[in-house]
Protein backbone atom coordinates (compact mmCIF):
# COMPACT_ATOMS: atom_id res chain seq x y z
CA UNK A 1 0.00 0.00 0.00
CA UNK A 2 2.72 2.55 1.10
CA UNK A 3 4.68 1.70 -2.07
CA UNK A 4 2.23 2.18 -5.28
CA UNK A 5 3.19 0.52 -8.53
CA UNK A 6 3.66 2.26 -12.21
CA UNK A 7 0.50 2.48 -14.01
CA UNK A 8 0.06 1.37 -17.39
CA UNK A 9 -2.49 3.40 -18.83
CA UNK A 10 -4.20 2.30 -22.04
CA UNK A 11 -7.42 2.14 -23.83
CA UNK A 12 -9.64 -0.34 -22.10
CA UNK A 13 -13.39 -2.10 -22.61
CA UNK A 14 -14.78 -1.82 -18.77
CA UNK A 15 -17.38 -4.56 -19.79
CA UNK A 16 -14.43 -6.74 -20.24
CA UNK A 17 -12.83 -6.92 -17.16
CA UNK A 18 -15.57 -6.85 -15.38
CA UNK A 19 -16.26 -10.15 -16.94
CA UNK A 20 -12.58 -11.27 -16.03
CA UNK A 21 -12.99 -10.19 -12.75
CA UNK A 22 -16.35 -12.09 -12.26
CA UNK A 23 -14.62 -15.38 -13.86
CA UNK A 24 -11.89 -15.23 -11.59
CA UNK A 25 -13.68 -14.42 -8.31
CA UNK A 26 -16.17 -17.65 -9.67
CA UNK A 27 -13.72 -19.98 -8.43
CA UNK A 28 -13.68 -18.89 -5.09
CA UNK A 29 -15.19 -21.18 -2.50
CA UNK A 30 -17.23 -19.03 -0.99
CA UNK A 31 -18.86 -17.64 -4.38
CA UNK A 32 -20.88 -20.69 -4.61
CA UNK A 33 -24.01 -20.07 -2.96
CA UNK A 34 -23.69 -16.24 -4.45
CA UNK A 35 -25.87 -15.83 -7.58
CA UNK A 36 -24.43 -13.53 -10.21
CA UNK A 37 -26.35 -10.91 -12.39
CA UNK A 38 -24.65 -8.87 -14.60
CA UNK A 39 -26.46 -5.97 -15.97
CA UNK A 40 -23.86 -4.40 -18.65
CA UNK A 41 -24.60 -1.30 -21.12
CA UNK A 42 -23.55 -3.19 -24.34
CA UNK A 43 -22.21 -0.04 -25.90
CA UNK A 44 -19.89 1.68 -23.22
CA UNK A 45 -17.56 4.18 -24.36
CA UNK A 46 -13.71 2.87 -23.90
CA UNK A 47 -11.66 4.59 -21.18
CA UNK A 48 -7.60 4.96 -20.41
CA UNK A 49 -6.71 2.63 -17.31
CA UNK A 50 -4.93 0.16 -16.10
CA UNK A 51 -6.42 -3.37 -16.30
CA UNK A 52 -4.93 -4.79 -13.90
CA UNK A 53 -5.66 -2.82 -11.62
CA UNK A 54 -9.06 -2.11 -12.59
CA UNK A 55 -9.49 -5.43 -12.07
CA UNK A 56 -8.26 -5.69 -8.49
CA UNK A 57 -11.00 -3.11 -7.91
CA UNK A 58 -13.31 -5.21 -8.90
CA UNK A 59 -11.75 -8.10 -7.01
CA UNK A 60 -11.35 -6.54 -4.15
CA UNK A 61 -15.37 -5.21 -4.31
CA UNK A 62 -16.48 -9.22 -5.01
CA UNK A 63 -14.77 -10.36 -2.04
CA UNK A 64 -16.17 -7.86 0.42
CA UNK A 65 -19.56 -8.74 -1.25
CA UNK A 66 -18.77 -12.26 -0.42
CA UNK A 67 -17.29 -12.30 2.79
CA UNK A 68 -20.97 -10.03 3.29
CA UNK A 69 -22.86 -13.16 2.68
CA UNK A 70 -21.43 -16.27 4.09
CA UNK A 71 -24.84 -18.01 3.44
CA UNK A 72 -25.11 -16.86 -0.03
CA UNK A 73 -27.33 -14.07 -1.87
CA UNK A 74 -27.26 -12.23 -5.01
CA UNK A 75 -24.72 -10.06 -6.37
CA UNK A 76 -25.43 -7.59 -8.93
CA UNK A 77 -22.93 -6.09 -10.96
CA UNK A 78 -23.04 -3.47 -13.40
CA UNK A 79 -22.12 -0.73 -15.94
CA UNK A 80 -23.17 2.29 -17.56
CA UNK A 81 -22.23 5.81 -19.73
CA UNK A 82 -23.23 8.65 -17.57
CA UNK A 83 -23.55 12.01 -18.58
CA UNK A 84 -25.16 15.04 -16.62
CA UNK A 85 -27.84 14.84 -18.83
CA UNK A 86 -28.41 11.29 -18.63
CA UNK A 87 -29.78 10.44 -15.33
CA UNK A 88 -29.80 6.57 -16.24
CA UNK A 89 -30.96 4.29 -13.56
CA UNK A 90 -28.45 4.90 -10.69
CA UNK A 91 -29.72 7.59 -8.34
CA UNK A 92 -26.54 10.01 -8.08
CA UNK A 93 -25.11 12.25 -10.52
CA UNK A 94 -21.56 12.84 -12.25
CA UNK A 95 -19.56 16.17 -12.38
CA UNK A 96 -19.02 15.06 -16.28
CA UNK A 97 -19.01 12.40 -18.74
CA UNK A 98 -18.20 9.08 -17.14
CA UNK A 99 -18.46 5.21 -16.95
CA UNK A 100 -19.80 4.10 -13.75
CA UNK A 101 -19.70 0.38 -12.67
CA UNK A 102 -22.23 -0.77 -9.53
CA UNK A 103 -21.18 -3.33 -6.76
CA UNK A 104 -24.16 -4.16 -5.22
CA UNK A 105 -25.09 -7.44 -2.32
CA UNK A 106 -27.85 -8.24 -0.29
CA UNK A 107 -25.92 -9.05 2.75
CA UNK A 108 -25.61 -7.88 5.96
CA UNK A 109 -24.69 -4.10 4.60
CA UNK A 110 -22.19 -2.26 6.72
CA UNK A 111 -22.90 -0.73 10.73
CA UNK A 112 -23.40 2.87 10.35
CA UNK A 113 -21.08 3.57 13.10
CA UNK A 114 -18.01 2.24 10.51
CA UNK A 115 -19.25 4.06 7.45
CA UNK A 116 -17.07 6.86 7.60
CA UNK A 117 -13.99 4.80 8.60
CA UNK A 118 -14.55 2.14 5.69
CA UNK A 119 -11.73 3.51 3.13
CA UNK A 120 -8.89 3.98 6.40
CA UNK A 121 -6.41 1.92 5.54
CA UNK A 122 -6.03 -0.85 8.27
CA UNK A 123 -9.94 -0.26 9.57
CA UNK A 124 -11.15 -3.83 9.46
CA UNK A 125 -13.97 -5.62 10.88
CA UNK A 126 -13.26 -9.07 10.10
CA UNK A 127 -10.89 -11.12 11.97
CA UNK A 128 -8.60 -12.03 9.29
CA UNK A 129 -9.30 -8.96 7.12
CA UNK A 130 -6.12 -6.69 7.07
CA UNK A 131 -8.02 -3.22 6.19
CA UNK A 132 -6.49 -2.27 2.78
CA UNK A 133 -9.08 -3.68 0.43
CA UNK A 134 -11.35 -0.49 0.35
CA UNK A 135 -8.46 2.05 1.00
CA UNK A 136 -6.58 0.51 -1.88
CA UNK A 137 -9.72 0.22 -4.12
CA UNK A 138 -10.42 4.12 -3.06
CA UNK A 139 -6.43 4.99 -4.25
CA UNK A 140 -6.88 2.89 -7.71
CA UNK A 141 -9.92 4.83 -8.59
CA UNK A 142 -8.65 8.44 -7.26
CA UNK A 143 -5.21 7.74 -9.26
CA UNK A 144 -7.40 7.24 -12.63
CA UNK A 145 -9.05 10.42 -11.60
CA UNK A 146 -12.04 8.92 -10.75
CA UNK A 147 -14.48 8.23 -8.11
CA UNK A 148 -15.97 5.78 -5.28
CA UNK A 149 -19.43 5.97 -2.88
CA UNK A 150 -20.82 3.66 -0.68
CA UNK A 151 -24.58 3.06 -0.47
CA UNK A 152 -25.23 1.19 2.70
CA UNK A 153 -28.72 -0.35 3.59
CA UNK A 154 -27.66 -1.80 7.54
CA UNK A 155 -28.93 -5.58 7.27
CA UNK A 156 -30.19 -5.23 3.33
CA UNK A 157 -26.77 -5.55 1.96
CA UNK A 158 -24.17 -2.46 0.24
CA UNK A 159 -23.65 -0.80 -2.83
CA UNK A 160 -20.02 0.62 -3.96
CA UNK A 161 -20.28 2.95 -7.84
CA UNK A 162 -17.15 3.31 -9.10
CA UNK A 163 -17.18 6.19 -11.52
CA UNK A 164 -14.47 6.52 -14.49
CA UNK A 165 -13.74 9.48 -16.78
CA UNK A 166 -14.03 8.87 -20.17
CA UNK A 167 -10.88 9.09 -22.93
CA UNK A 168 -10.77 12.26 -24.12
CA UNK A 169 -8.20 11.58 -26.74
Amino acid sequence: FSRPNAINLQLIQVNEVIQEATTIISYQKGFRNIKLELLLEESLPTIMADERLLQQVLINLFINAMDAMPEGGKLYVSSEHRTMNNQGPLDYTLPENGITIMVRDTGAGIDPKHINKIFDPFFTTKSNGTGLGLSIVHHIIKTHGGGVDIKNSAGKGAECIVTLPLWEG
